[in-house]
């Protein structure tokens, strides 16, 4: 490393000391490396050895989210679900003092992303590859609904159950106030109480549940038959529920992208055989107030608090 590279490193989250310990468990010693986007709590850049191979190297603040993250990988490596081949996994931050976890790159280009520069053509392929790709990821199942420990585990289930009283829990600890009048708080709550059903008409469901699917989570490459998925990203909020949390997740923001983004996601996730009840669009909506009402936490000036109070503006 050039003099100076462990100040100019550190931005990156990884001093060049660290990147040479990495290296030696890697076999070469890395010579390159860049920021990644993606994980909300962790820092994440791609590193490239001398001998040419190139890793994510992915840094977290919660040791359980490691674990779990490592475990999940392993597990879904005999599925057709595309998730990083897992490499190095060290939870207990033994070789760095942090969490870490170290996956062989995986090609492909953010789904977001080929969404924002493609063509209408290319938002339809996402969405169908992403319809295909989230019916595998349901299709693994646990034993109940819950959190995964470390070893996967499940505890702390069901998920999906008591929106009502979720939401009464967290508006007043929030920034609703700053963006909801008083008569518009009382109906949001209403609607938390409207969509509480519907929510525990899945709440026993146990299959795998990525909890923040959505093009930017996403790598897509482009073959002769059109897009699929090579690799699913930041599994850090992973559960064991419904399969509508996902669902309502990438349908979201489905009216800010071109139409047939969704209408070929939700066929492609039928053909599959992902489990679409016939209220799936109001079940999903409804699952998906669980995560509005969290960014309603977020600084009023981040883009996904605005975001989320005029889509709950919208539903109320």
């Amino acid at each position: 490393m050039p003099a100076g590279a462990g100040t100019v490193l550190d931005r990156f989250g990884f001093t060049a000391a660290e990147l040479a310990a990495v290296g030696d468990r890697l076999g070469a010693p890395i010579v390159a490396v860049r920021p990644l986007t993606g994980g909300y709590r962790n820092r994440n850049v791609l590193a490239r050895t001398a001998s040419g191979h190139r890793y994510v190297l992915r840094r977290y603040l919660d040791p359980a989210a490691c674990a779990v993250e490592s475990a999940l990988a392993a597990r879904l490596a005999d599925t057709a679900v595309p998730v990083p081949e897992p490499l190095l996994a060290d939870p207990a931050g033994a070789l760095l003092g942090d969490p870490l976890l170290v996956s062989a790159f995986s090609a492909g280009t953010p789904g977001d992303r080929v969404i924002g520069y493609g063509t209408a053509r290319d938002a339809a392929g996402i969405g169908a590859a992403m319809g295909e790709t989230l019916a595998a990821i349901g299709s693994v199942r646990f034993a109940g609904p819950g959190f995964f420990g470390p070893d996967l585990t499940v505890s702390g289930g069901p998920v999906a159950t008591g929106l009502a009283e979720f939401v009464a829990g967290q508006l007043p600890g929030s920034n609703a106030a700053a963006a909801f009048s008083p008569a518009e708080l009382d109906a949001l709550q209403a609607l938390a109480e409207r969509s509480a059903p519907l929510v525990e008409t899945v709440r026993d469901e146990a299959r795998l549940v990525h909890c923040d699917y959505n093009p930017k989570n996403v790598l897509a490459v482009r073959d002769p038959g059109g897009w699929r998925i090579s690799a699913v990203l930041d599994w850090e909020f992973a559960l064991a529920g419904s399969p509508m949390f996902d669902l309502g997740n990438a349908l979201r923001f489905a009216a800010d992208r071109p139409a047939g983004y969704a209408e070929r996601f939700v066929a492609a996730f039928r053909a599959a055989g992902g489990p679409l009840p016939a209220d799936w669009r109001a079940v999903s909506e409804a699952i998906d107030v669980f995560a509005l009402v969290q960014f309603l936490s977020r600084p009023t000036d981040h883009r996904y608090f605005a975001k989320a109070v005029a889509l709950l503006r919208r539903r109320l």
